[in-house]
Formats: C-alpha cells, structure tokens, sequence
C-alpha cells in the first residue's frame, strides 16, 4: 500500500505478517525508501521508517453534530447512532480501521479507532451504530 502515502497519512508500523502494531502515528516527510513519522501524542523526535514496513491505515470520514463531536473527543459518549443515509452505509461495507468525525460549518475534525459498527433498527427506522475506542487525533 506504499505507492499510495502522503504526508499526514496516519500509520502504523508492519510486523512480519503484515499486521499492523505499535502506536499510531502521521507521516512528516517521504524520502526514496523512507518515511519520517511523528508518533501521534508524544513530543518526540521523528522515526524512521522503511517504506516496506508501513502500514497505512484505512480512515472514513463522517459528518457529526458539533455537540456529539465535542462529547466524542472529550470522552463522555463512545457510540454514535445515525440514520442509514447511503454515506453511512458505505462505511459498513468495507473494513475501515479509522473512523474521522468533522461538523458540517466549522472544520472541526477528530480520528477515532473503529471498535465495532453495524446496522441496526431504532424507533422505526434505520440507523448505523458506530462503536469507537481511543481518539487518535
């Protein structure tokens, strides 16, 4: 998945059986076979990275309200309810490991890890429940 990375991707590195592992982290700089990451959270220097050994990690992007933003970043809610519009169904079809929250009028933007994600029937009408574990950015 090399040939598709850009700088600001979020990564992960490879182990041996191609698995992702390690801290989440966003591309710097991309030289030859290289890739400086940044590790999301921490004020450290660069890693160096072959670019074999990087794992680009799959995000979808969403649109939330801001006061569910601001409760997801903040840790008070986890799961987000929505109703089965043909945007959110799409990201039920394919295995996403990143889910990005934005608002509609302000660019307001946060990156979840997907815990868990289905449909499901809620008064009547067709929601996708989203399940998110720690907040990456």
């Amino acid at each position: 998945m090399s040939w598709c990375m850009k700088v600001g991707d979020i990564i992960r590195r490879k182990a041996s059986d191609g698995a992702p592992i390690g801290p989440y982290m966003q591309i710097q700089v991309i030289k030859d076979d290289r890739v400086y990451a940044d590790v999301i959270g921490t004020d450290e220097p660069n890693i160096l990275i072959l670019k074999k050994n990087v794992h680009v990690c799959s995000i979808f992007t969403l649109t939330v309200s801001e006061p569910m933003l601001m409760d997801l970043a903040k840790g008070r809610k986890w799961v987000v309810s929505h109703p089965a519009t043909k945007h959110w169904l799409s990201f039920l079809n394919k295995n996403y490991e990143l889910v990005c929250f934005r608002t509609a009028w302000r660019e307001y933007r946060h990156v979840f890890v997907v815990l868990s994600k289905t449909k499901m029937l809620s008064c009547g009408e067709m929601c996708v429940k989203i399940v998110v574990d720690q907040k990456v950015v």
